[in-house]
């Protein structure tokens, strides 16, 4: 008997062995609860988009709002707040899509709404947590920034509150989606040539005025951009000519159609396209030169005081 219970005792011992054991694992395995929210951090703003998916580093927020101009704030200068309760927007979220159950209080601040950013302007991207979008959703018309030494919370300064980076954080940025044009200088009989900046791509808005006095016609028989300062039949990025007929013979640049304004790349009526305009449209950083010429224009010179001919050169960034 004694030696059957002693056989039972060591059973049982095995048994609470391999529990103990397992329990152990998976308490050793097994992660400690995250305490603390991590700080928020690093906005990211989509490129080349005017309504760009923004995202955070840090958690899920409550408030993602967007000021024109340089500073976040509860004020006029709102283009588009959103708000969930609880933390609960998350990332990326695209501007000018309200997330499905959140809602826009863009007017309740006496905000603007828009449905799209705009080229060549300043905006500050900001997000905020519940924990203090709570304390200071009354606050209206107080300017909003970071300050690195608070730890936490924010202080309230009158016309400023002052947030901590553990519940808020903000970026600034200035919206360049496309080319900007420098050091403009236009040159020839024919007439004055500019070339504007573009706004929704890079292909630019190429207007003139006939300045010659033996031309009444304001179209032109050609139109050209080239690579650099200079043309060069090597370089061209966009080459048109009229085309005309005459016995079966068909003639390039001997009829004015071509009419001001128009988008460099745009299919005009009447000519034909040597060099079609790129896709990608005018690069960051590249000299270049545009022309136009009359129908009476030689075909041959490019000089400053060749008749029926003039051109402007400028640079990109």
């Amino acid at each position: 008997m004694q030696k059957y219970l002693s056989k039972i005792s060591v059973i049982n011992l095995a048994v609470i062995s391999v529990l103990v054991f397992f329990s152990c694992s998976k308490q050793d395995n097994s992660l400690a609860p995250y305490q603390d929210s991590p700080p928020l951090t690093e906005i990211t703003v989509q490129d080349s988009s005017f309504t760009p998916k923004i995202t955070w580093v840090g958690g899920y927020v409550s408030i993602v709002g967007v000021n024109a101009g340089n500073h976040a704030g509860l004020d006029s200068n709102l283009i588009w707040l959103v708000y969930m309760p609880n933390n609960q927007i998350h990332f990326p979220i695209q501007f000018g899509t309200t997330p499905d159950g959140a809602q826009d209080l863009t007017a309740q601040y006496d905000g603007t709404p828009k449905e799209s950013l705009i080229e060549d302007s300043t905006y500050t991207f900001w997000v905020m947590k519940a924990a203090d979008w709570d304390k200071i959703s009354s606050m209206q018309n107080k300017i909003i920034v970071l300050d690195s030494s608070l730890t936490t919370g924010f202080v309230d300064d009158g016309d400023t509150l002052r947030f901590s980076s553990q519940n808020h954080t903000q970026k600034t940025q200035y919206l360049d989606n496309y080319v900007n044009f420098k050091d403009y200088k236009t040159y020839g009989p024919l007439g004055l040539v500019n070339v504007e900046q573009p706004k929704t791509s890079n292909s630019p808005r190429i207007t003139w005025v006939i300045t010659q006095d033996s031309v009444s016609d304001t179209t032109v028989a050609a139109i050209g951009i080239v690579e650099g300062p200079n043309y060069s039949f090597s370089s061209i990025v966009w080459e048109v000519y009229s085309t005309s007929d005459s016995a079966g013979i068909t003639f390039y640049g001997r009829k004015d159609i071509i009419p001001s304004p128009l988008i460099a790349g745009q299919e005009i009526p009447g000519t034909f396209v040597f060099t079609p305009f790129p896709p990608e449209g005018l690069k960051r950083n590249t000299s270049y030169y545009v022309w136009i010429a009359n129908k009476n224009w030689d075909g041959e010179n490019r000089f400053r005081y060749t008749d029926y001919y003039a051109y402007a050169t400028f640079n990109t960034y």
